[in-house]
């Protein structure tokens, strides 16, 4: 059964939440902090058996990036402490950015920026098939 509630209306998200065992968020960036809307909504009533925030990403709790991307992770951590400190059961689901989406093989590209020394390894063999992620829910 899918609920369907409003953000900015607590008590309709509530009532929405009360009718599912298992909360998906797919909250964009800009949207990301809304989550703690629903992490109240689901503390207060209670009945949650699991959550799985809006992440897909990077590990934020192992990453380092860069500035603009790191305020991004900051935020995710944020959300991190306040489902853990609302102990609702979760999950969080870590693709590393889906870093496939990133690398379009099929571009012809001039000029890249490599970070560091660039002496890494092939990042391609941890990554996750993003075609394949419903196999690790």
């Amino acid at each position: 059964m899918n609920g369907q509630g409003e953000l900015k209306y607590h008590d309709k998200l509530a009532s929405a939440l009360t009718q599912v065992d298992v909360v998906i968020s797919t909250l964009a960036v800009p949207q990301y902090f809304d989550q703690l809307k629903i992490i109240d909504a689901m503390k207060e009533i209670g009945t949650i058996k699991r959550f799985i925030s809006s992440e897909y990403g990077n590990e934020v709790d192992r990453v380092t990036a860069l500035p603009p991307f790191q305020a991004i992770l900051n935020n995710k951590k944020k959300v991190r402490m306040a489902t853990e400190m609302a102990n609702i059961p979760y999950t969080y689901v870590s693709g590393n950015s889906f870093a496939g989406y990133f690398l379009h093989p099929n571009e012809n590209v001039q000029q890249i920026s490599v970070y560091d020394t660039g002496n890494a390894k092939d990042p391609s063999s941890s990554m996750l098939d993003k075609e394949k992620i419903d196999d690790y829910l």
